[in-house]
């Protein structure tokens, strides 16, 4: 892991365990120096926007990774899906023209393309709903 890493890494466990401000009124007659709640609430406001920061860079970083992982499980898909048709095609023409004599009765056929579909139909759908999901 290289530094850069490490650091983020814990930038975001920090972000995650950080309490939630209180609000920090201004008051003029605030004990202590005067000047003191406007200091506090700066440091208040640095530490939001710090938190902020964190959090923001983290959704980035996910959406990014959530951006890579659809794009490689759809192209896997689409081969997939791709495969399955040529080859239910292909048996389909190789048992309808009787080429290099290949014979596959009826129920068969009709077995090995009403399974093949069903098991790839349900496939698209779980992976379709878990990439892209209802919000």
């Amino acid at each position: 892991m290289t530094l850069r890493e490490q650091i983020r890494h814990a930038a975001r466990n920090e972000s995650e365990h950080l309490p939630e401000p209180d609000p920090v009124p201004l008051q003029e007659d605030s004990p202590g120096p005067p000047g003191t709640a406007q200091t506090r609430l700066e440091g208040h406001n640095e530490e939001q926007a710090r938190a902020q920061r964190l959090e923001n860079d983290r959704r980035e970083q996910d959406l990014r990774d959530l951006r890579r992982y659809r794009s490689y499980f759809v192209s896997r898909l689409f081969f997939m899906t791709a495969l399955w048709l040529v080859v239910a095609l292909g048996t389909t023409l190789l048992t309808g023209l009787g080429l290099w004599q290949f014979k596959l009765s009826d129920t068969v056929i009709v077995a090995l393309l009403t399974t093949g579909m069903a098991n790839l139909i349900g496939a698209l759908v779980v992976i379709v709903r878990w990439l892209f999901p209802e919000k």
